[in-house]
């Protein structure tokens, strides 16, 4: 079970019957603990401890100050900060008091901790403004999904709660585009937008949504639902399709394998919601489906040439398992191509250049080109239109001479094209750059007259006369005098217009000029492999006959420019500075993933399919290999410690006994001197008294009347042996020394 940290403020819930959102939790199936003013300093540890999926700080919780001093403690954002880092997620829903104050979210891990709530004017009611979204916000899964939001009814429903009606009572600022994505907002009276819904970008570390409406007071239970399954458990990729009807151990022992691991995913019934996983298929929100052994008879053929033309197209990747169960096989597939994961990364990075400068890469041109590929690749997600582009045309707009692009023609077909694509054909802008373009056409050499009818084919103006202009102009002979990028210009034209007897000169001309995979640079080559690429496809389409004697050679060329491409891969790293894969370059990039999309169609077999399956399976064997040699490892080290302890035992004994033999030895040394000691006395003694003494006057002369001598050579024989090791050592060191 997933667990949620709830933050609220005890004297909100006591003043306001709405104020608690513990029965809506209960009700959309969320465990939770509950922390107020009384427990707050408790969150910080329990957050250490991994004991939550999410904290969602509820409406104005913030506005207890015992709260806020908490989570604002260096602490506090230390630990929070390492568990959103963790995979973790945060709701922050409407904060009267920070807005008020105007505070930023300082709780919140850098960059995100720049946001301010910021209130309303005073001249305002909480019930003015509307709520506008973005085209990121009907792609964006807490739009989608389990709930499909209309903004409409959601503006509704905040007017017409009876408790508390309003649309909300403050907004946020400080919303850096690059960090968040922008859901639902309202402009303000100077045409300024005002966020509402923000959410940080995917592509970062954290999984956060600040929300200025108060969708827990007002019970919006369909949006809170959405945003909570994103914000506590993650997006839900997978979608599991079954059979309720035919039961599976193993299948079901799957499930619960999956549940356990924190795995998000939705079961669907195919008898029961077929409709709503189709549904949520394309929309995009499932990308993985798993199928039981069972579905396959009952889904239908409508159904399953759907999800097989997702597969195809590399949106979905199938896992279905056998119904023969007792060999335990599974299949898996899909057509997902590597160079689609870094085009979705690259759309991030070019939406946040277009949001600051309105330039991709810095120009304009490459802002073209860009765009260009990016309405030429079907499988983009991201979403182009004058919203998105408004600083591109504020930046063209300061070029406008007269319709042109300061009067310089090359750049003013790019002018043209962008200006029909996203402006429209028949807005007055495009029209009167048309008019430029069409008046100077005749002034200019045959490339760039090729360039503006190629344009105008692309963007659908393009006239019979026009298309037959094109033809007359491209190059059929003496071709090998043509640049490579020259060639470029006028394959793409050819093939534009089908004028399949320029093709093959060219083609045989680009063939010569190729230098191991490569024309002239790695945006040219790319560029190239594009057009050649068209060729192959135009040719097999048409069945040319001449197909037969350049196919082979247009395939190497391919190939071999496929490799440089591949080869020329850089490994992205901020910390390098490398943004982009090819060339640090977003439009060189873009045209290495155009080119390489284009090849993986026409190759049938799923390579990076199976590159992908062998190097996960490689790196389990990895593992087990590993993990073998790392027990080998410790048994020997085991048998190395048995062996050093039984060495040790028997060391032990022989020291003992040494030592036994030693005491003994000492003993006897000192018997033997003392024994030796008391005869020299006695000896001396009576040689000195003469024979006649007796041996009563001799023992009592010999020690009891010369005590003070024996006294005096105990002390002196003790007082050697006490410092004779003292000697020997300091007679050593003397010697080294020497």
């Amino acid at each position: 079970m997933y667990n949620i940290a709830l933050v609220q403020n005890q004297s909100e819930m006591s003043h306001y019957g709405y104020a608690d959102a513990r029965p809506l939790l209960d009700e959309l199936g969320y465990q939770f603990k509950l922390y107020t003013a009384r427990n707050i300093g408790e969150l910080s540890s329990d957050l250490s401890r991994g004991r939550f999926d999410a904290v969602v700080f509820a409406s104005n919780a913030l506005n207890d100050k015992t709260i806020r001093d908490t989570i604002t403690s260096d602490e506090f954002k230390r630990d929070f900060s390492n568990f959103l880092r963790s995979g973790k997620g945060c709701l922050v829903l409407h904060q009267l008091r920070l807005a008020q104050a105007n505070s930023a979210l300082s709780f919140l891990p850098s960059p995100l901790d720049m946001v301010k709530p910021r209130v309303r004017d005073a001249d305002e009611t909480a019930s003015d403004g509307n709520l506008s979204h973005t085209n990121i916000t009907m792609t964006n899964v807490c739009f989608l999904y389990p709930n499909k939001i209309e903004i409409s009814r959601l503006k509704s429903q905040c007017l017409s709660f009876r408790s508390l009606k309003g649309l909300y009572w403050h907004y946020f600022e400080n919303i850096n585009r690059s960090d968040w994505d922008l859901l639902l907002f309202d402009i303000d009276k100077k045409g300024s937008e005002r966020p509402l819904v923000v959410a940080s970008k995917e592509s970062d570390l954290f999984r956060v949504i600040l929300c200025a409406l108060t969708l827990d007071w007002q019970k919006q239970k369909r949006l809170l639902q959405n945003i909570l399954i994103y914000v506590v458990e993650g997006k839900h990729n997978t979608a599991v399709i079954r059979d309720s009807k035919n039961v599976s151990a193993a299948f079901n022992y799957l499930i619960d394998c999956l549940r356990a691991e924190k795995y998000p995913f939705r079961i669907y019934d195919v008898d029961l919601n077929l409709s709503d996983f189709l549904e949520n298929v394309k929309s995009g929100v499932h990308t993985i489906i798993i199928m039981d052994p069972f579905v396959d008879r009952k889904i239908g053929k409508d159904a399953y040439s759907l999800i097989e033309q997702y597969v195809k197209d590399g949106k979905v990747k199938l896992i279905g398992i056998d119904s023969n169960l007792e060999l335990g096989k599974f299949h898996v597939a899909g057509r997902e191509r590597y160079a689609l994961r870094l085009l979705y990364d690259l759309e991030i990075k070019i939406q946040k250049e277009l949001h600051g400068t309105g330039y991709i890469d810095g120009s304009f041109w490459s802002t073209v080109e860009s765009l260009q590929i990016l309405s030429e690749i079907s499988q983009v997600r991201s979403k182009f239109d004058q919203q998105t582009l408004k600083n591109t045309f504020k930046n063209a707009n300061t070029h406008d001479r007269n319709g042109s692009y300061d009067e310089v023609f090359g750049v003013t077909c790019a002018l043209l094209w962008l200006r029909a694509k996203y402006l429209g054909r028949t807005h007055s802008d495009t029209e009167r750059t048309l008019a430029w373009v069409r008046r100077n056409l005749s002034d200019f050499e045959d490339r760039e007259r090729t360039l503006a009818y190629f344009t105008l084919i692309s963007v659908e103006l393009a006239t019979k006369d026009d298309k037959e202009s094109l033809r007359n102009i491209l190059p059929s002979k003496m071709v090998d005098r043509l640049s490579e990028i020259d060639l470029i210009v006028y394959l793409r034209a050819a093939i534009a217009v089908g004028a399949k007897d320029a093709l093959i000169p060219i083609v045989k001309c680009l063939e010569d000029k190729q230098d191991n995979g490569c024309w002239i640079d790695l945006a040219t080559s790319a560029t190239a492999v594009i057009a050649l690429l068209d060729v192959l496809k135009l040719l097999r389409e048409k069945d040319i006959a001449p197909f037969a004697e350049i196919r082979p050679r247009l395939e190497s060329m391919i190939s071999e420019a496929i490799i440089y491409i591949q080869d020329s891969r850089e490994n992205v790293s901020r910390e390098k500075g490398v943004d982009y894969p090819w060339d640090n370059k977003a439009s060189t990039s873009l045209k290495c993933i155009q080119a390489l999309l284009k090849f993986e169609e026409l190759v049938d077999l799923p390579v990076h399919e199976i590159i992908d399956a062998v190097l996960s399976y490689s790196g389990i064997e990895t593992s087990k290999s590993s993990a073998k040699t790392a027990l080998a490892i410790l048994e020997e080290l085991k048998k190395e410690n048995r062996k050093l302890y039984q060495d040790n035992q028997l060391l032990s004994g022989k020291a003992r006994e040494y030592e036994k033999s030693l005491t003994t030895n000492r003993i006897l040394w000192i018997s033997f001197v003392a024994t030796f000691y008391l005869l020299a006395c006695l000896l001396i003694y009576s040689l000195r008294v003469g024979t006649s003494t007796s041996m009563q006057e001799i023992l009592e002369g010999a020690f009891i009347e010369s005590w003070p001598f024996h006294i005096a050579f105990i002390g002196l024989a003790a007082t050697v042996y006490k410092f004779l090791p003292f000697l020997r050592k300091h007679q050593g060191g003397i010697t080294k020394r020497e």
